[in-house]
């Protein structure tokens, strides 16, 4: 098999294993029941048979049996598919079946070599089958081949390996028309939106062609035998599905900028905690000498334990309007907040024994 087609074959492989399902969306347009496009390939071709009779001039002392070669494949193409299921394909071209035929030995020693260039234009109608509906496809039909070109060359060689005689001519007796069959697979690759107007895809294919018909001349055995691979360009329209009550009309596209900002972030009640340190005088409300319920009284135990980290965790108890009454006062009438010695220093006593603020 040659280099070039081992790539054919490589890079279709590729195709396939890198195929991946386009995002899911809604699908507005129907798939195209008509396609259109162009293929290409490459033709490994097996050749079977024997052929000594090359013409009315030359016939070889020593038969030719096997050979091998390539050749290439060129169509355009016409598909109908009704149906997710079944359809119907048409390929039409020009294709090669061209080999080089394995070296004998005439009678004398003498190597001899044979090689052939064939074309035609080919014509090949198949059935298209799509298990499941899905993106992989089967096809089966005949193939209508007419010849347009039969060339060989024929060489003999001397044992020191220069050429003793070559001939360049064609065949005779070949069949104008071959008629043989074809079954193969391919795989087709979206290459736009299930939404777009016009659909393309991207299909790598294989197919076999048996021997079987394949016989280039009418007085030998000689047949060949061709392993194609290539790939595909279809295009295709298909029509915008109607919804009932839901008008659809395509939108244009055009570019979409996006920005976002974020908004000011503006509390709807402030909140304020406030931690003061112990201190040493109390503020009492207005008429009483009891300590208010908005202190909390520490045990000389309690006082010795205490941290400043605490005052963390403390919650705070909340104002009520007495306290900001008593605070009013004080500073408005700074004689409620004086106190005799003897009253400060019972005072000081209770705050020593453990009294905090908050």
């Amino acid at each position: 098999m040659s280099r070039w087609l081992k790539r054919i074959l490589f890079s279709s492989m590729i195709l396939v294993l890198a195929y991946a399902s386009i995002v899911a969306q809604e699908t507005r347009r129907a798939q195209p029941d008509w396609w259109f496009g162009l293929a290409a390939a490459g033709n490994y071709n097996a050749h079977r048979g024997t052929t000594q009779v090359l013409n009315a001039l030359i016939t070889a002392p020593t038969p030719f049996h096997e050979g091998k070669g390539a050749g290439f494949y060129a169509t355009a193409l016409w598909e109908y598919r009704p149906d997710p299921v079944w359809g119907a394909m048409l390929y039409a071209g020009y294709e090669t079946r061209s080999g080089v035929f394995e070296d004998v030995r005439n009678p004398n020693n003498y190597p001899a070599e044979l090689s052939t260039r064939l074309g035609y234009l080919t014509i090949e109608p198949s059935l298209r089958i799509a298990p499941f509906s899905s993106s992989f496809y089967l096809f089966i039909g005949p193939r209508i081949g007419y010849n347009v070109k039969k060339a060989f060359t024929y060489t003999i060689t001397t044992p020191a390996g220069n050429p003793s005689y070559e001939a360049r001519l064609d065949w005779s007796e070949m069949r104008s028309v071959v008629y043989s069959a074809q079954v193969g697979a391919g795989f087709e690759i979206p290459l736009r939106s299930p939404n777009h107007a016009t659909q393309m895809n991207l299909s790598p294919f294989v197919s076999f062609q048996p021997y079987y018909g394949q016989d280039p001349r009418s007085n030998e055995s000689w047949n060949v035998t061709t392993l194609r691979v290539g790939v595909a360009l279809k295009w295709g329209s298909g029509d915008v599905i109607a919804r009932a009550g839901m008008p659809y009309s395509e939108a244009a596209e055009r570019d979409v900028h996006f920005s976002i900002r974020a908004p000011k972030a503006i509390p709807a009640q402030r909140k304020v905690r406030e931690t003061f340190p112990m201190r040493n005088y109390v503020f009492f409300d207005e008429g009483s000498t009891e300590v208010p319920s908005r202190y909390v009284a520490l045990t000389n135990e309690q006082a010795a334990k205490f941290k400043e980290e605490q005052l963390q965790v403390i919650e705070p108890k909340k104002h009520d309007r007495s306290f900001t009454k008593a605070i009013d006062t004080v500073l408005q009438h700074p004689e409620h907040s004086r106190r005799s010695p003897e009253e400060q220093s019972g005072h000081e006593c209770h705050i020593n024994r453990g009294v905090g603020g908050g």
